[in-house]
């Protein structure tokens, strides 16, 4: 809209990377990243890590059309972009309401957090003993189903 612009913020993610192709952009319209402004042009892509501050402003009277798409960091593996869309998916089916909320952690639930990562390292499923034969489920912490 004209006369308006995005306050500066920082989306915390700086596993994606986000491009901007200007589709109809008025001379008076920027993007500052990191303390850096940049002006948008039709027909021209911006590529920024919006995990640094950024803002947006038009000054212009008409509006602003920018196409905005997100896409992996070029450093993540695959492995590492795997995990991520796992962690996505299981936040959309908690807000989606089909992952029931636990009022109360099971008891023992930290201490399998604890034992299962380690000093300093992350939970893998390398680190999961398998007691009960076969296959984990992908889905399974320290015998927690999520």
């Amino acid at each position: 809209a004209p006369h308006t612009g995005v306050a500066p913020h920082s989306d915390g993610r700086n596993f994606f990377l986000t491009a901007h192709f200007g589709l109809s952009v008025p001379e008076e319209c920027d993007i500052t990243v990191g303390g850096v402004t940049r002006p948008w042009k039709e027909d021209d892509c911006v590529i920024l890590d919006t995990s640094f501050q950024h803002s947006t402003r038009n000054d212009s009277d008409e509006d602003r059309f920018v196409l905005i798409v997100d896409f992996w960091h070029p450093d993540l593996s695959v492995p590492e972009r795997e995990a991520l869309e796992y962690i996505y998916d299981f936040r959309k089916k908690f807000e989606q309401g089909k992952i029931k909320f636990l009022p109360k952690m099971p008891s023992n639930f930290w201490e399998t957090l604890q034992l299962y990562s380690g000093p300093g390292g992350g939970y893998t499923e390398e680190k999961v003993p398998n007691t009960r034969g076969g296959d984990l489920p992908q889905n399974s912490l320290g015998g927690f189903n999520f």
